[in-house]
């Protein structure tokens, strides 16, 4: 008996966060299958997203393309769509040998409520890599907001923990790790160091943190999504063996 394969669709999902905090209508899009499906068939798959995006009342669209269908770029951007991120996903996959030792002053605890506000300062201009500043309804500012929000919204999470990177008493960065518990791994949504104390280990000292802290809970992976052009992260993950398993390109379009 042939095992039935799911065939390949687009999936239009409205960004609810994203929609509330900016004001306007915003979908995500995405593929969602296995089968690699032909040009003709993308084409056609694509015409019928966009007509219900309009009728939706969509204003803005994001569509995430992975690696295996690259090929597929070219008709995104026939169709308007502007390449605006460029990321590599990666992951580490938790051994019980402990990770080599670092030797640093910095202290890491568990965030708590006095360092919220230093947390926050640091959130606010920590991100400007991020595709959120280059939005045509949106401002420095506000893209400053966002990523402060999104702090907030991690802290109240029962899902996410958040370390705080101290020296000599004073809050230096910090590190939200987000936690699923089902397949037992944790995902670093943010991290950040205070501006003049980078290039002094703190992030060194808040990955192997987090790493340790995993490896405690019995935790077997973590993951990890950060720009290809942000080569010091980058950097940073393959310090402590984070591997590249796959390369992400996000596609916008203004309706």
């Amino acid at each position: 008996m042939h095992k039935k394969t799911q065939s390949t669709k687009i999936v239009l999902k409205k960004n609810k966060w994203d929609s509330l905090f900016f004001g306007i209508d915003i979908a995500d899009m995405f593929f969602h299958g296995f089968n690699l499906p032909s040009e003709s068939e993308i084409k056609l798959l694509l015409d019928r997203a966009l007509k219900k995006a309009y009728n939706f009342g969509f204003k803005y669209l994001v569509f995430t393309l992975p690696e295996k269908f690259i090929f597929l770029s070219s008709i995104l951007k026939k169709q308007g769509f502007k390449l605006i991120d460029l990321c590599f996903d990666l992951k580490l996959v938790i051994n019980k040998k402990i990770p080599f030792k670092i030797s640093s002053d910095i202290n890491i605890i568990k965030t708590c409520i006095s360092d919220i506000p230093f947390i926050e300062r640091i959130a606010s201009y920590s991100f400007r890599l991020s595709r959120f500043y280059n939005l045509k309804f949106s401002n420095k500012k506000l893209s400053d907001l966002y990523h402060i929000i999104w702090i907030r919204n991690l802290l109240k999470s029962r899902r996410a923990i958040l370390f705080t990177a101290k020296l000599e008493d004073r809050v230096c960065g910090f590190l939200a790790l987000t936690l699923n518990r089902q397949d037992c791994s944790g995902r670093i949504s943010l991290i950040a160091t205070k501006k003049d104390m980078q290039g002094m280990g703190v992030g060194n000292a808040l990955v192997y943190y987090a790493i340790n802290w995993a490896r405690k809970k019995r935790f077997k992976t973590i993951y990890v999504k950060t720009q290809k052009n942000n080569l010091k992260a980058l950097k940073l993950y393959k310090k402590h063996n984070f591997k590249i398993f796959n390369v992400e390109r996000k596609y916008s379009l203004y309706l």
